[in-house]
């Protein structure tokens, strides 16, 4: 923008009134304190400015007993103002008033004379470490933003000039300078300049006059407000960007907002969205989609927009049946790179993404063939179920291999000692040690727990770590609970599937299992 444009802009710009400003003090600052003087027992509101005595307090010519006044109130108190009942902290006069500053951060909106929007930020800070009675809220101008329909928004940011932040809210109109920013600032919140060792968080954004915005002929479509006045969605913090977004894309913006999609437009805001195209000229195509049903589901927010957006992207419509497939899909749906088919196939079948990338890794790795049948099979659990004990037969006999000397020692020494002292079982279950790296494995896999890992196996095959197999009598060959004890017979940890503790009747036939092998140890070492 030229420079006698820039200059245009501010020219136009309108002080704040004295009626807004005490508007201000009322909305924003809407709570106060009782400086209470002890030595002369009187005591001052700061939200009425009126001075009152602690004995003997009168309210419209009728005495308030003692008890009942706040005489008797201590420092850091809360309570209301007996004259005006705002909300006040009683605070002893002379305690901590050098510390003592209350700070805020307004937005407003202004029209200027060519029908140009303005927002105008604002610090505040009301500083009570003087006199009490005569304290005046502080402005500190932050950002000046321009909007105009079909045309950039303007974005000028205030110089920082001072280290220490008082500084900002005394510096005279005529000196206060801004430069243009190069993109929409991404939040409007207390400039991090203005932080001092009292004052370390930001503030919430308070907008003000957002009447002004219906007010302006260049946004008689935008509705938004009134749905930011229900209090619908976060106003604080994108109301800016619903105000940018409605100057980017009037048309499309109004057919929005006409057709109820308000709340999708909230929702776009706050989590993005990123299949969305802003030059269409139909709702249809900015959400890229193409029947009733589909642009009913987005009209819900009933889904996630992400999710949605990851369906849409894949190009697989949308119903019930993948939105939620796709909610348990999450992650890994994020990273998908394949095809429409396959995924319409796993919402079909209700196959976890994941558990079909495993399936189909194993048969690339493995060479096998990848026709049809192989790739969708009927009962897609099965079909993973087997290549993945292939896949741990195969890596077992690897492991094995390695290790082969490591595990002829092991049946030879450890496998018979510790069949001899731990294997154990009652009516309804039994515990017994693994028989090889293969059985370790399968176990993990299946388990989903990180035992078939090298940080067992192989401790577990030199004898420095004790595992078994803990199953259901009726059913030996399913892995049920995994357990591990150390060499001196003390219970390391137990673990069922996915980490998961097992059930109570477990833990008691392991206390059972414990008191039986350390009788067992502690007759072979007499």
């Amino acid at each position: 923008m030229a420079k006698n444009e820039t200059e245009k802009l501010f020219q136009m710009t309108k002080p704040l009134t004295k009626k807004f400003k005490q508007r201000v003090d009322d909305e924003v600052f809407d709570y106060g304190y009782i400086f209470k003087e002890c030595k002369t027992h009187t005591a001052y509101c700061t939200c009425c400015k009126k001075h009152f005595r602690l004995d003997g307090l009168k309210i419209d010519g009728i005495e308030v007993q003692p008890e009942s006044s706040i005489k008797y109130m201590r420092h850091n108190e809360k309570t209301n103002c007996p004259y005006c009942n705002k909300p006040v902290t009683v605070k002893d006069s002379g305690r901590g008033r050098s510390r003592l500053v209350n700070y805020g951060y307004i937005a407003v909106f202004q029209n200027l004379k060519d029908d140009t929007l303005l927002l105008r930020t604002y610090a505040l800070m009301r500083n009570y470490s003087g006199s009490y009675e005569n304290v005046e809220t502080k402005y500190s101008e932050h950002y000046r933003i321009y909007y105009k329909p079909t045309k950039p928004t303007q974005c000028y940011k205030r110089y920082n000039r001072y280290f220490d932040h008082y500084n900002y809210f005394y510096e005279p109109e005529e000196k206060q300078s801004f430069y243009k920013m190069s993109s929409f600032p991404k939040c409007l919140s207390f400039p991090t300049s203005y932080c001092c060792r009292w004052y370390s968080s930001p503030t919430l954004t308070n907008f003000m006059n957002l009447e002004e915005i219906k007010k302006n002929p260049n946004f008689k479509y935008f509705e938004m407000c009134d749905y930011i006045n229900a209090g619908i969605y976060i106003s604080e913090l994108y109301i800016p960007d619903c105000v940018n977004m409605f100057c980017k894309n009037p048309i499309i913006y109004e057919k929005l907002q006409k057709e109820g999609f308000d709340n999708i437009i909230a929702r776009i805001l706050q989590y993005g969205y990123c299949g969305t195209n802003y030059r269409a000229k139909t709702v249809k195509d900015f959400f890229r989609v193409h029947t009733k049903e589909e642009m009913e589901i987005i009209k819900s927010s009933k889904y996630s927009l992400k999710i949605i957006e990851m369906l849409l992207k894949n190009g697989v419509a949308l119903n019930e049946d993948s939105i939620i497939w796709a909610e348990n899909n999450d992650y890994s749906l994020s990273k998908y790179k394949g095809d429409k088919k396959t995924l319409e196939y796993l919402i079909k079948k209700n196959y976890y993404l994941h558990d079909y990338q495993d399936y189909i890794g194993w048969l690339k790795k493995y060479e096998i063939s990848l026709d049809k049948k192989a790739l969708y099979p009927r009962y897609p659990q099965k079909a993973h179920d087997n290549m993945m004990l292939f896949n741990n037969r195969k890596e077992a006999e690897r492991k094995n291999k390695e290790n082969a000397e490591l595990l002829k020692r092991f049946k030879k020494e450890f496998l018979p000692f510790l069949s001899r002292v731990f294997v154990y079982n009652d009516e309804t279950y039994l515990i017994r040690p693994f028989k090889d790296i293969a059985e370790i494995i399968t176990e993990g896999h299946i388990q989903n727990i990180c035992v078939g890992g090298e940080d067992y196996t192989i401790p577990y095959m030199k004898g420095e770590k004790y595992l078994f197999c803990l199953r259901k009598k009726d059913d030996e060959k399913t892995p049920f609970v995994t357990v591990e004890v150390d060499t001196k017979g003390q219970l390391v940890q137990y673990r069922a599937k996915c980490n998961a503790a097992p059930a109570p009747e477990v833990y008691e036939f392991i206390k059972k299992w414990q008191q039986v092998y350390k009788k067992n140890l502690k007759s072979i070492s007499l």
